[in-house]
């Protein structure tokens, strides 16, 4: 064999090489190429609001990241566990695992502040104003009572009460396209200790709702009007 032969031999092996081991090292990168991905820091129980306070992110090779996950943080926070599952500690955030509080069938129960409880109502076009009720509103709660074979008395029972939920006869919210926008059941966010109260001015009384307007954030919500003499009225 010639000698230029050779050297065109060794040239092409020395290509070969080369080539292999680009392509090694491109595999071998991306392979090795890294994404940074939350997972829970703690057990999540169902129905916990997704904080940050509960995300941890830890290194993951790029190439084993499941596509029914979510990556990014602002996709997680503001989610809220399903029902049928819990979050465990380390465990991605499968995209079937958590829920959008504003599209899930307990919407209003979610929007909750802590010590409330919902109660509901029922209205009318005239008693929600026209229809102009929304959730996020809030209204003072006013009782008229007719005192046997006295006056009636009207006085403001609850005020900052705030509308989590307006739905039609059939349990669907009015702001729902597939809703009979008639309203007919108002869910109210009251204080646990005053639920009691609440349904007692209810069967004693005419409930009435007046909308408020706050410029500010409402500090204290459904506050209950103990110096109204309606209360003593409703025990006798």
């Amino acid at each position: 064999m010639s000698n230029k032969k050779r050297s065109l031999m060794v040239v092409s092996l020395v290509l070969l090489i080369l080539v292999n081991v680009g392509i090694s090292t491109v595999i071998v990168r991306s392979l090795t190429k890294t994404e940074q991905v939350y997972v829970a820091k703690h057990v999540l129980v169902p129905r916990k609001p997704i904080e940050e306070s509960d995300l941890q992110v830890v290194d993951v090779p790029r190439h084993t990241i499941l596509s029914n996950i979510y990556t990014k943080k602002e996709d997680i926070l503001g989610k809220v566990v399903a029902y049928h599952t819990s979050v465990f500690e380390g465990m991605f955030f499968f995209k079937d695992a958590l829920d959008a509080p504003s599209a899930s069938q307990d919407a209003p129960l979610l929007r909750l502040k802590e010590n409330q409880i919902a109660v509901s109502m029922g209205v009318d076009v005239l008693t929600s104003l026209g229809n102009t009720l929304m959730a996020g509103q809030y209204v003072d709660v006013s009782c008229t009572y007719q005192i046997p074979k006295g006056a009636t008395l009207v006085d403001t029972l609850f005020k900052d009460v705030r509308v989590l939920a307006i739905k039609d006869k059939y349990g669907v919210d009015m702001d729902d396209p597939k809703s009979q926008k008639v309203p007919h059941v108002v869910l109210l966010a009251i204080d646990h200790a005053d639920v009691n109260h609440f349904h007692l001015a209810l069967k004693k009384g005419k409930l009435d709702l007046i909308p408020i307007l706050h410029g500010d954030q409402v500090q204290h919500e459904a506050i209950k009007n103990e110096a109204s003499l309606l209360w003593g009225y409703f025990n006798e």
